[in-house]
């Protein structure tokens, strides 16, 4: 008997990612036949994200292109599920009524195990879902609800399951804000009380922290990160601003001046930063924005820093904020800081350049002879690759010492003995 073949198509954050991995289990549980061209596919699931209007538009235009395979009988049934059927389901269903809806895959409430890619040195692990801030320009706390975490016992027994019987080197910890993890089941943060747990309880060789929220980051999960070898010195942050009077009318919870002794504290450990801004939101000037951008140029711990544009968002309290900067602004400053963010990469490269550093393995090229890897400072497909040359197999999963250098914006390694 023919298996009936399904594909997942996965849009937005590697939050996203983990939940579809929980959607090919749930598939391959029913004894159908996981394809990853969702062409080749009889049943399709798209995992959205409606996050922002551009997000929103990338999801409608693959749910159009799915459209046009299931009228051609290509198709069989396509699912549209996760984040943009809880925000827009009414609206979703009257536009498309021949497709299926499912809202967000909630893996703390999920008993199984996911399904992990063999690709990769690394593992996404999920360790709490939803949200317990209010930041005035966001949709998520409407759509993944409130925080929710999971037992520090189940998210140990995960990584030790990825690490020691899928070999992954590296595991990735997500959720909206993984610093709040704990608050909603032991009562207080208990994101440094996991991270010990996993330490002491498996032996998986990298940690590597997402997603962190400014307030919620303390000396002692510095000390934390700055003193074990096993956790990468590397924070995705995102901070959204620096400016005092807008980070208020944002709801962010902290000040400028919490901002310069949190990344004081980063900078004194060797601590690495990934960060994200927002540009244009109601009430930047001129004087708001230079105050940013020269806290991005001030902040050398920052090597990494992603932006976007301010989008108002109906439903949230942002949307009738006043006054907005002019379009023809807005657009200048995200390419100020996209210009500043490229200058900044480069910088680090070359400063990485000459050194002998521990690179995770991820894959191999054949086409090259080339394997790729990872520094501590790479957040997999979202910052950068080594592309490695050994003398000996390398397999994904694998930690080794590489000699790196800097060739025409890439970083290529040598493994040493």
């Amino acid at each position: 008997m023919v298996r009936p073949t399904f594909s997942v198509i996965t849009l937005g954050c590697p939050r996203n990612y983990v939940d579809s991995q929980f959607l090919v289990k749930e598939g391959i549980d029913k004894g159908w036949q996981y394809v990853p061209q969702f062409e080749e596919a009889d049943y399709v699931f798209i995992n959205t994200c409606g996050f922002i209007q551009p997000a929103v538009k990338e999801s409608v235009d693959i749910i159009l292109q799915l459209e046009e395979l299931y009228r051609d009988g290509r198709v069989k049934e396509v699912w549209i599920v996760g984040c943009l059927v809880e925000r827009f389901a009414k609206e979703l269903k009257e536009e498309f009524p021949w497709a299926k809806f499912r809202g967000c895959i909630d893996p703390c409430s999920l008993p199984t195990q996911p399904i992990v890619f063999p690709e990769g040195g690394y593992a996404y692990v999920k360790i709490c879902e939803g949200c317990v801030s209010s930041c005035s320009f966001c949709t998520i706390p409407s759509i993944r609800g409130p925080l929710r975490s999971r037992r520090i016992e189940d998210v140990v027994s995960e990584v030790r399951y990825v690490s020691e019987e899928l070999g992954k080197g590296e595991i990735i910890l997500v959720g909206q804000d993984t610093t709040a993890y704990g608050i909603d089941i032991y009562g207080k943060p208990m994101l440094e009380e996991l991270l010990k747990a996993i330490l002491d309880q498996t032996d998986v060789k990298w940690i590597r922290l997402m997603y962190a929220y400014p307030s919620r980051i303390g000396k002692s999960l510095l000390d934390l990160i700055a003193q074990s070898s096993r956790i990468v010195p590397y924070i995705d942050l995102p901070i959204q601003h620096v400016n005092s009077e807008i980070l208020k009318r944002m709801n962010r919870g902290y000040s400028r001046e919490e901002l310069d002794y949190i990344f004081n504290e980063m900078e004194q450990r060797g601590i690495r930063v990934r960060t994200t801004v927002m540009i244009g939101f109601p009430g930047e000037g001129k004087e708001e924005f230079s105050r940013l951008r020269r806290f991005l140029e001030e902040k050398k711990c920052i090597v990494r820093i992603g932006v976007f544009r301010f989008y108002p968002e109906v439903g949230t309290p942002a949307y009738k904020l006043r006054p907005r900067p002019k379009e023809s602004t807005v657009r200048g400053r995200y390419y100020r800081i996209r210009r500043l963010a490229n200058e900044r990469l480069k910088e680090f490269k070359q400063f990485l350049s000459g050194q002998v550093l521990e690179i995770i393995v991820d894959g191999f090229i054949p086409e090259i002879g080339l394997y790729l890897g990872r520094t501590y400072w790479d957040a997999p497909e979202i910052d950068d690759l080594v592309y490695l040359h050994s003398e000996r197999e390398l397999f994904s999963g694998d930690v080794v010492k590489a000699r790196v250098s800097y060739l025409k914006g890439e970083l290529i390694g040598e493994v040493v003995a």
